[in-house]
């Protein structure tokens, strides 16, 4: 199986950190609680700026993996952040009601 071009794949890779942002967030708002303890203390800590910084470190991450020419792990992680953000809308649909 071809792996897609690694442009492709951390362009991917930032939207799922945006969209994860975004989820998060409005679950949170919804009274949600983040499952990630090191995120949470980071929420915690820092509030909505702490989920930016933790975003942020993610999208370094993936610049890094992309450096290096790392698909493999870039696929990983994209299905991975894909799943989260899936179960971060399904909070929200639940929460909302």
């Amino acid at each position: 199986m071809t792996l897609p071009p690694l442009d492709i794949l951390l362009g991917l890779f930032v939207l799922l950190q945006a969209l994860d942002f975004y989820t998060t967030h409005t679950a949170l708002e919804l009274g949600a609680v983040e499952a990630n303890p090191v995120v949470s203390w980071m929420i915690d800590k820092f509030d909505i700026f702490g989920l930016l910084a933790a975003k942020v470190l993610g999208v370094g991450a993936g610049v890094v993996l992309h450096y290096y020419e790392q698909p493999e792990i870039l696929v990983m992680l994209c299905i991975g952040y894909a799943y989260v953000v899936w179960g971060n809308f399904r909070v929200i649909r639940n929460t909302s009601r």
